[in-house]
C-alpha cells in the first residue's frame, strides 16, 4: 500500500533533470529506498536483535576495493572513450572499457570471497 506509493514518488520527483539522468537518479532512489527496507526487514525477522550498522557493512578492504574499482573504471571511461574513441572504431573502444570493468568484478569478488565472513 502506502510503501509501494512511496517507491513510485522518486519517479514523479526526479525528470526534471532531463530523461536519461533523471530516470536512472529516480531508479537508483528507488533501489536505495528498496534496499534500506530489506535490510530492517531482514534484521526485525531473522536476527532478533538491535540492528548495528558496523555489522552490515563489508570488509574495510573491500569498501576500499570499491574505490579502486571506481578510479580504474574511470580513467578507462576518460582513456579510451574521450582519448581513444575519436582516433578508433567505436566497438573496439568499447570492448577494451568493458574489458576493464569484466577484470575490475573479477576483483571485487575475489576481495569480497577472501575477506567476508
Amino acid at each position: 500500500g502506502l510503501l509501494s506509493y512511496g517507491l513510485l514518488a522518486p519517479r514523479y520527483l526526479v525528470p526534471t533533470y532531463g530523461t536519461n539522468i533523471g530516470l536512472v537518479m529516480a531508479n537508483t532512489i528507488c533501489m536505495l529506498l528498496r534496499c534500506t527496507y530489506a535490510v530492517f526487514v531482514v534484521a526485525k525477522q531473522y536476527f532478533r536483535k538491535k540492528l548495528v550498522l558496523a555489522d552490515l557493512l563489508p570488509h574495510p578492504v573491500v569498501i576500499a576495493a570499491f574505490f579502486v574499482t571506481f578510479a580504474i573504471t574511470r580513467w578507462s571511461l576518460v582513456h579510451y572513450y574521450y582519448y581513444y574513441l575519436p582516433q578508433q572504431n567505436w566497438m573496439m573502444t568499447a570492448i577494451r572499457h568493458v574489458s576493464v570493468g569484466i577484470a575490475c568484478l573479477v576483483g571485487i569478488l575475489s576481495c569480497a570471497a577472501a575477506f567476508e565472513r
